[in-house]
Order: structure tokens, then C-alpha cells, then sequence
């Protein structure tokens, strides 16, 4: 029996958040990557998500096969953690102000 509430969801949903989140955090040093880590982070969380699927309907470990409820609670981590990231991401940025339109003119007024 598949419930929705299980040791399995859990462990779904803790693999795949930390999966986004460490590639996320690995991504972040790489200038050529830094702009695209959080949805390359997600990507590889849902592919990785996917992959355990597949390895379960397929038989390659002791599985009733691939389950619904897991995919989604694989999604559900790839969604927290990307929102953990992004809020993250914000967070740590150093905020320039900008100068307000017209700032300029008045000030040399």
C-alpha cells in the first residue's frame, strides 16, 4: 500500500531538496553558471527524482514499482528547495539603491 504519508515520501522529498540545493550551491562559484544555477539545480533534482522512478518500475531494486506519490513528492523538494535558494539568493545580494528619476537634476539645484 502506497500512502500519502510515509518514511518513503520523506525520504523523497529530503533527497530531492538537498539534491537542488547542493547543486545550486556548487553552480554558484562557476561565472558561466551563476545566473542559471537554481534551474539547472531543479532540473537535476527532477532527472535524478525521474531516474529513481524509472529504476523502480523497471525492477531494479526492491520496489512495488514506480509510485505517483513519490514523483510528487520528489516535485514537491525540487520546489522547496529552488524556493529556498531563490529567497536565499535575495537575501545575501547586496542591494544597491537607485537613485530615484530626476534625483540628479535636484540635487544640483
Amino acid at each position: 500500500m502506497d500512502d500519502w504519508v510515509a518514511i518513503d515520501k520523506a525520504q523523497h522529498f529530503l533527497a530531492c531538496l538537498a539534491i537542488t540545493i547542493l547543486v545550486s550551491l556548487a553552480l554558484g562559484s562557476s561565472p558561466l553558471l551563476r545566473r542559471w544555477r537554481i534551474l539547472i539545480g531543479c532540473m537535476v533534482g527532477v532527472m535524478v527524482g525521474a531516474a529513481k522512478e524509472a529504476g523502480d518500475e523497471l525492477k531494479m531494486w526492491a520496489s512495488e514499482g514506480a509510485s505517483f506519490k513519490d514523483a510528487v513528492a520528489d516535485i514537491a523538494g525540487v520546489i522547496v528547495g529552488a524556493s529556498v535558494m531563490y529567497m536565499w539568493t535575495c537575501c545575501s545580494c547586496p542591494q544597491t539603491e537607485k537613485p530615484r528619476p530626476h534625483q540628479e537634476e535636484r540635487d544640483f539645484v
